[in-house]
């Protein structure tokens, strides 16, 4: 809440950075409950900027990615469904209608996200294709420049003043892939293709290929399972399981290399020929536009904020930066926190 006593003279401005999506969404609501006397009176702004051009965010699915783009605009596979029932994914403030099922495919979701903006009344605090370039702080001022530009065709940049920031950018954009020994010699055969799962949609393109989905996560899962179905052979690799051969699906544990012949060998000692490999291997946090927030390797006794590309730190309770070059209460990390114990 916004005590009025310490408004400034000029009103108070609030910036969600990746309001289309489920995140952002709720953000912007929240704030319009708690801030909605001030936002009357002028005394606040609430602006939310969207780099997509609709409502969704991960759930407005891309189903033929441009290849010329670095990454595809949403990694929504076609038959991604939710992994929590609706009720407990959904806002309780807008439940799904009784007879939807329970575990909801991506049209269902989009759908679900629109009718919440619908119902609140929150597109028109959106700015939709814009992409934030840059926020920094300035002292000087008390307040974030915040630099915008139209997504799409990277028309003239804008700047913008702004005195708190709310990161709901998520965390799906920006693939990661690890490194493994030999892996450049065995991609350097032209017959043998590699990709990440951002990029998958169905399994059709794998179909009597021997094919190695690397990772044990959701997506890594729903690949296997797809793609089992078409492939010659499927090799799935997770770490924290035991091998598994059942005739042409093979699980195997933790990779050591590859070789320039087509294989990939695991710490256990054993070997599979592939020709294809998805690596379902996560996503890396990018928060570049935030230009005093270094990218650094995890360090327990940092004396400043820093993204290691998996964890910001030191945050209090996931969400307000301790040791900052500016106040904590300027800027909020909506939603990083992956897994929750009750």
């Amino acid at each position: 809440m916004v005590s009025s006593s310490k408004l400034p003279s000029r009103p108070r401005r609030f910036a969600i950075i990746g309001s289309g999506g489920a995140t952002g969404l709720g953000a912007l609501k929240v704030c319009l409950d708690e801030l909605q006397d001030y936002i009357r009176a002028g005394d606040v702004e609430l602006v939310g900027f969207e780099q997509r051009g609709d409502i969704g965010g991960v759930w407005l699915a891309d189903p033929q990615p441009d290849p010329s783009k670095k990454w595809p605009e949403s990694p929504a596979y076609h038959s991604l469904q939710t992994n929590i029932p609706h009720p407990i994914m959904f806002y309780p403030s807008h439940l799904a209608p009784p007879s939807t099922h329970l575990y909801s495919g991506v049209q269902t979701v989009n759908g679900y996200l629109r009718s919440y903006v619908d119902r609140f009344g929150l597109r028109p605090y959106i700015q939709f294709n814009t992409e934030v370039a840059a926020a920094t702080w300035d002292n000087s001022t008390n307040q974030w420049n915040v630099t915008t530009r139209p997504y799409e065709t990277r028309g003239a940049e804008t700047i913008s003043q702004f005195d708190h920031l709310l990161i709901a950018n998520g965390h799906y954009r920006h693939p990661y892939i690890p490194k493994f020994d030999g892996f450049d010699d065995w991609a350097s055969c032209s017959s043998r293709s590699y990709t990440h799962s951002i990029w998958y949609r169905r399994a059709d393109p794998y179909r009597d290929h021997d094919v190695l989905v690397i990772g044990g996560g959701r997506s890594g899962g729903d690949c296997a399972t797809e793609i089992y179905t078409v492939a010659k052979k499927l090799v799935h690799a997770v770490r924290s399981l035991e091998d598994q051969d059942r005739g042409r699906y093979v699980r195997r544990g933790a990779i050591s290399h590859f070789t320039s012949d087509g294989f990939v060998h695991f710490t256990n000692g054993k070997g599979e020929h592939v020709d294809r490999v998805i690596f379902a291997t996560g996503y890396e946090y990018d928060c570049s536009f935030l230009t005093q927030l270094p990218v650094e390797e995890p360090r327990y006794d940092s004396d400043h904020l820093y993204n290691s590309r998996f964890h910001i730190y030191p945050l209090a309770l996931h969400i307000f930066p301790l040791r900052a070059a500016f106040p904590p209460n300027s800027l909020a990390f909506i939603a990083l926190a992956c897994f929750h114990c009750a």
